[in-house]
């Protein structure tokens, strides 16, 4: 089965809203959903189009085809922090930031000695967190222009 096709098919029959709370917020009826859901070689199918897509999303909170569709770009999909910046002291900011680093690599090392399908999904996980705190730190630099890491 294709994987788009079972990301879409997720988004809409196994999210936290079901089909007839998806067709409302959408303004269509709970048929078009759920052929919205169908795969594309049924004759039943019905086409999503782009802002309907965002709309489940949203709705849904599940940004897994936003993933899907970077990683087929050659990129990764980041989550930029919900506040500008991060409130801590420069210092202790350095310091979770290297903790983070450091898990990750402990994890990493461990998985490439044994691999398991449990340990990749943590180590794809906390990479996923450290390119998160990445960003965090990025957009505080950027906001505070001066900004050095090593001094206060």
């Amino acid at each position: 089965m294709d994987e788009l096709y079972t990301l879409v098919y997720n988004l809409i029959h196994r999210g936290k809203l079901n089909i007839d709370e998806l067709a409302e917020i959408l303004g269509v009826s709970s048929n078009y959903v759920y052929k919205m859901g169908l795969n594309e070689d049924s004759p039943s199918h019905s086409d999503i189009g782009l802002r309907k897509l965002i709309a489940l999303m949203k709705a849904q909170g599940d940004d897994r085809i936003v993933r899907y569709m970077a990683q087929r770009f050659g990129g990764v999909f980041v989550k930029l922090p919900r506040v500008a910046t991060d409130k801590r002291e420069s210092s202790e900011m350095i310091v979770y930031y290297q903790e983070c680093v450091t898990n990750t690599i402990k994890l990493m090392i461990d998985y490439f000695r044994d691999p398991s399908p449990n340990a990749r999904a943590i180590l794809i996980n906390m990479l996923d967190d450290v390119t998160a705190k990445t960003v965090g730190i990025r957009k505080r630099v950027e906001k505070d222009g001066q900004f050095n890491l090593f001094t206060e």
